[in-house]
């Protein structure tokens, strides 16, 4: 049988190539005509029409075919348009459609007289041809979900008789029975691109109305998902962009002279006299959160989280392709802390006076002056901010020299690294660093030293192979009895739980690490007894003491060793993945408020993190108003997060709820590598379609109202108990002489 090209492999084959633009033209197309000049018909296409005659002739079965007489072209370009222009029109009311059948049966009538029409399919000949899959049609979601009136369209069996009567007017009803497309779904198939071409035209039409909602709906809610992907990603693009967000939070806390391929439009050079004070050079690093502060021990925390989750999930970045990013962002503020130690006795810790910083809200284009730089040294000593500081720096020259291919930049990390270790180590009488800089004390005071010192031995060990700190570590887990202390949470100011993770990874023969890390996180995760942790109903883990200020820190930090942990003991593996995927799946929007706690990634997400720069105001004293709507969107940056009840209020001034810090995103840093690593299914925001639910805090009252409240009660019964005394006439004093005579009665 000869090879047919019918109307629905015409318009939706591949294989089939179409005309320059003055063949796409409605009127050019032709259900007939298969013997048509400038015909092109392929070799396979003879060889199977030979074939099929000669079968014919060998069977005797004759096809039906149609008489074989030329059109005037005219004519055929005639009828062709009138077609077209029928199947385009709306469906005419039953009168009308009678007139209109009577005028076909007239005009056919008069043209038998003169010529008979053959129709064939046509195979479209060009100079030029290009492949095109011609799309399924839209219409109808556009047309809702622009709101645009929508022409009244056919139902399928009003379409079959439209159809019908189309094809008897026409007269081609032998023509599509030879051509196979009698078929119901085949004329369903044409009505529909009949329907994309109507489409194409009201799109058209209405382009103007279509880019005004498309610009009023990107101004009215964040990106979806956040910053777009570099190209190349080939994982989950949702886990691929949550990292990028991350990394691009960073880069909107970088302080400096900025890179030419800066990313964030909003922020500029700044800060560029930090450490005059001292004529040192302390200039770049990173605020530390919603202001212009600069501190090492949170920053060196951050620094090192990150390191740790990078060097044992790096597949993770480099199926997002955010090696490169990674690499700045660490960069950026390892230089910084190498900076911050000019020789073997000193060290920075902080820059920037709090009661200044703290009275300014505005652009990174004016941080008020001065900035001073506090330091510690062998006099005022600081043991824990050094020893956390060289932990960040060990962490990095092994993530540089293994996983970044940069040998030289880890040789320099490492020396950097010793040096500080050195001083943390042999400056006596050991001491946190708060004491010898008291400024810092309401922003970042530590209570301890010992798991700091011990994490950076452990780190050193690491990123050395040098055996000696190995034994350090262990001498000082020992000495300061770590594995004795009641169970806490890590977070900037205690790492003794990663001291646990990490000594039980890089000395697996001294069982006292792995026993400390599994007491520690069986206790937190099962809520036992001596747990500082409980979950809330929407089964958020909750950390009395910690999570108050900054509930997703405690989630996050615990989710983090809890993974860090599986991958060295199969015996916990299943339990403390489960744990930390429900509490990453909180995190991502599985929550009361339908909310994922990242900026600019959805809908949902937070709208007013308590960011100076991002918020676009200048007025101190009208945070939440001024301006009403934050002006930038602070990409991947996580907030403070909701409160024990599961509620988020998302207000710019509740610095518990809606605080950004370097220290937030370290953890999730690693968790989303994680997800990434093992190709884990969406997060939970990505189906979500419905608004965060309205709350409103409950005002608290007053600590004065409350005093004159109590003041007040305690003054009114003490003068009833006195007056009831004087009289001795109340029913509470007479209470026993009453019962007495009811008894004597």
């Amino acid at each position: 049988m000869s090879k047919e090209v019918s109307l629905k492999d015409f318009y939706n084959d591949a294989n089939v190539e179409e005309e320059e633009e003055d063949s796409e033209q409605d009127s050019d197309f032709v259900p007939g005509d298969e013997d048509s000049e400038g015909e092109v018909n392929t070799d396979a296409e003879e060889d199977e029409e030979e074939e099929e005659e000669k079968a014919a002739e060998r069977t005797n079965d004759k096809k039906r075919s149609l008489p074989s007489i030329k059109e005037d072209a005219s004519v055929k370009k005639t009828r062709i348009d009138a077609i077209w222009a029928d199947m385009n029109e709306p469906v005419k009311p039953a009168a009308a459609e009678a007139a209109a059948a009577a005028e076909a049966a007239a005009a056919a009538a008069e043209a038998e007289t003169s010529t008979i029409v053959e129709a064939e399919p046509v195979v479209v000949a060009a100079k030029k041809r290009t492949q095109m899959k011609r799309p399924k049609s839209t219409l109808s979601s556009l047309v809702s979900q622009y709101n645009i009136k929508e022409p009244k369209m056919n139902t399928l069996d009003k379409s079959k008789l439209d159809w019908q009567g189309y094809v008897d007017r026409e007269g081609i009803r032998d023509d599509l029975k030879y051509k196979n497309k009698d078929g119901y779904m085949e004329k369903v198939a044409f009505l529909q691109r009949v329907d994309d071409r109507r489409l194409n035209h009201l799109k058209s039409v209405n382009s103007a109305l279509l880019l005004s909602s498309v610009v009023l709906a990107q101004e009215a809610q964040p990106t979806t998902d956040g910053p777009a992907n570099p190209p190349g990603v080939t994982g989950n693009v949702h886990y691929a962009n949550l990292l990028n967000s991350s990394l691009w939070f960073y880069e909107a806390q970088r302080s400096g002279k900025l890179p030419s391929d800066n990313r964030v439009s909003w922020r500029s050079d700044s800060a560029l006299n930090d450490g005059s004070d001292n004529k040192v050079n302390l200039t770049g690093g990173y605020y530390d959160a919603g202001d212009y502060l600069k501190f090492t021990l949170p920053l060196s925390y951050s620094l090192a989280i990150i390191n740790w989750g990078a060097i044992v999930w790096f597949d993770g970045y480099q199926k997002a392709n955010q090696v490169q990013y990674l690499k700045d962002m660490m960069k950026w503020g390892t230089d910084w802390l190498m900076q911050a130690h000019p020789d073997a006795n000193t060290f920075y810790v902080q820059v920037g006076d709090g009661d200044i910083d703290n009275n300014y809200w505005g652009p990174d284009t004016n941080i008020p002056n001065p900035r001073p730089s506090y330091q510690v040294n062998r006099t005022a000593i600081g043991t824990d901010a050094v020893a956390i500081s060289a932990a960040a720096l060990a962490s990095a020259s092994y993530l540089f020299r293994n996983n970044l291919n940069d040998t030289a930049y880890a040789d320099q990390l490492l020396s950097q690294a010793t040096s500080l270790f050195n001083l943390a180590d042999t400056a006596q009488p050991r001491n946190v660093y708060v004491k010898a800089v008291p400024a810092i004390a309401e922003f970042y005071a530590c209570n301890n030293y010992t798991s700091q010192l011990t994490f950076a031995a452990l780190w050193m060990y690491k990123a050395s192979g040098n055996e000696t700190y190995r034994t350090m570590a262990s001498n000082y887990f020992d000495q300061f009895n770590l594995a004795a202390l009641p169970i806490g949470v890590m977070d900037w100011s205690d790492q003794t739980n990663a001291v646990y993770v990490l000594g039980a990874e890089l000395d697996p023969a001294n069982t006292k690490y792995a026993t400390a890390a599994k007491n520690s996180l069986d206790t937190i995760i099962q809520s036992k007894s001596g747990s500082p942790c409980t979950f809330t109903n929407g089964g958020m883990l909750w950390c009395d003491g910690f999570s108050d200020s900054n509930s997703v820190v405690p989630v996050q930090d615990t989710s983090l060793l809890a993974l860090l942990y599986s991958k060295i003991d199969s015996d916990k593996a299943d339990a403390y993945t489960k744990f930390a995927t429900d509490q990453i799946n909180y995190l991502l929007g599985n929550n009361y408020m339908l909310t994922p706690y990242v900026c600019g990634i959805h809908m949902n997400s937070p709208r007013n993190p308590h960011h100076a720069g991002a918020s676009g105001g200048t007025d101190i004293g009208n945070i939440d108003s001024s301006p009403a709507v934050e002006k930038w969107i602070l990409y991947g940056a996580l907030v403070g997060g909701p409160d024990k009840s599961d509620k988020f209020y998302d207000i710019r001034d509740d610095y518990q709820q809606t605080e950004v810090a370097l220290d937030y995103n370290a953890p999730f840093q690693g968790l989303m590598a994680h997800m990434m690593s093992v190709n884990a299914a969406d997060p939970p925001y990505v189906t979500i379609t419905q608004p965060r639910p309205y709350v409103v805090r409950t005002k608290k009252m007053a600590g004065w109202l409350i005093a004159v409240i109590v003041i007040v009660v305690l003054f009114v019964v003490a003068l009833t108990s006195y007056i009831c005394w004087w009289k001795r006439g109340c029913g509470l004093c007479n209470k026993r002489g009453g019962y007495g005579k009811t008894v004597a009665a």
